[in-house]
């Protein structure tokens, strides 16, 4: 799975700085990546060595002329996690993708 959202990653890279260069779309791209380790050692009250990533990845992109307006946005989380001697598990899966598209006759009315 990581794979796959890693390739999507690089693929909205590249279509970000090739498609939409010259034209009036508003674009942005926001992606981060987590990492956190517990390890115990002579731990007298017990405890699991754990760790866990995540991956995030935020985007839009907006049009915005004198008769309509067009906002898109993506939303891609996922991560996993383990604890102790436990196979490692999802702990984060998430896609969104919302796309609105208005068209304004006048000022007062859409």
């Amino acid at each position: 799975m990581f794979k796959i959202i890693f390739k999507i990653l690089i693929i909205l890279l590249l279509f970000q700085t090739t498609c939409f260069t010259q034209t009036s779309w508003k674009k942005s791209l926001d992606g981060s990546i987590s990492f956190s380790q517990v390890s115990l050692d002579n731990w007298v009250a017990g405890g699991d060595n754990s760790w866990s990533w995540q991956c995030n990845l935020n985007g839009n992109l907006d049009k915005k002329t004198t008769t309509n307006n067009w906002t898109n946005s993506l939303k891609i989380i996922y991560g996993m996690s383990q604890l102790g001697d436990q196979s490692p598990r999802k702990s984060a899966d998430e896609f969104k993708f919302d796309s609105v598209f208005t068209f304004s006759k006048s000022n007062f009315l859409n």
